[in-house]
């Protein structure tokens, strides 16, 4: 079991790896434009997901490296691991900014860079409903 889990790990980081920047370039589509029904979190965090993908697999990848030096080496000091525990937190950040605003610009793959974040998505929707309830009783 101990062996398992990080040759998983590193398969599945690696055949993301692979088809990065086919995704970054818009080559390959990974994803579907539509949720699957099981998707419990809306097109707009669906959109978000996509966006962060690439991020996503990047701190997938430091999170492998870490996993494995820190089972690999006991004597890996504390500095190790707040420093590796530091950006994964900063990258985790970063994957939520992405989904939620589209920010930072730089970490999105440029054909979706346009795209609203999924805050303004949602805002924009409640900003409608609110409109529509307000002609809906001014009409009344």
């Amino acid at each position: 079991m101990t062996v398992l889990v990080p040759v998983v790990l590193v398969a599945g980081v690696l055949a993301n790896l692979v088809q990065l920047p086919k995704v970054w370039r818009n080559k390959k589509t990974l994803f579907s434009p539509t949720p699957s029904p099981f998707w419990p979190f809306g097109k707009a965090m669906w959109r978000g997901n996509i966006r962060a993908y690439p991020l996503g697999i990047v701190t997938l990848a430091v999170l492998a490296v870490v996993y494995i030096l820190g089972h690999a080496d006991s004597n890996i000091g504390s500095p190790f691991l707040t420093a590796s525990l530091l950006t994964l937190y900063v990258m985790l950040a970063g994957i939520f900014a992405i989904a939620l605003f589209n920010h930072p610009k730089w970490l999105v793959p440029p054909h979706l860079r346009d795209q609203p974040g999924a805050m303004k998505e949602w805002s924009e929707a409640l900003m409608r409903s609110r409109l529509v309830a307000r002609v809906r009783r001014w009409l009344a």
